[in-house]
């Protein structure tokens, strides 16, 4: 049996491709999206080391040691911290309501030029887990317009514009 040759990986780091604030803001959003305070603590970590922890330090008024050690793994920042860091680095964050079942249906209703109900009709076709058995349910779960609004508006969405 021939030696099997060593696979050569290449190392990857976030924060080489992380170039401007258009990028660094993607990134603390696709971070912030995943609801764990520990992936946003090094999402923020990532975008620090892109743009030299000892500058970083210097526009937020810490220490680069003090950085360091609010950016760890384990560490629990101050909410304080976590603005100046993002202040410095040229990103805000940016509040905004969850959608209700009922927004979702009235812009589904304008897209489609349809009446509310049945706008809500088709949302719900549009989020109901598929049945396999001969009944087919009417309403979906608790929770699966909240959640699925966004899918069930971009399938409705694509649905009007391929006719």
């Amino acid at each position: 049996m021939a030696p099997t040759q060593p696979v050569d990986i290449v190392p990857f780091d976030a924060a080489e491709h992380l170039k401007d604030e258009k990028s660094i803001a993607a990134c603390l959003n696709a971070s912030r999206e995943m609801n764990d305070p520990a992936v946003l603590r090094n999402a923020l970590s990532t975008v620090a080391r892109a743009r030299s922890m000892t500058d970083l330090a210097q526009a937020c008024g810490l220490g680069r040691e003090s950085l360091y050690k609010a950016l760890r793994p384990g560490a629990q920042p101050r909410y304080e911290t976590v603005l100046r860091v993002m202040e410095a680095l040229g990103v805000e964050m940016v509040f905004q309501a969850r959608q209700q079942p009922g927004t979702v249906a009235r812009q589904a209703a304008a897209m489609l030029g349809a009446t509310k109900k049945e706008a809500v009709e088709l949302v719900r076709s549009k989020l109901a887990p598929k049945d396999t058995s001969r009944t087919r349910r009417t309403k979906p779960p608790v929770g699966v317009e909240r959640k699925s609004a966004g899918k069930a508006l971009v399938a409705i969405y694509k649905t009007c514009n391929a006719t």
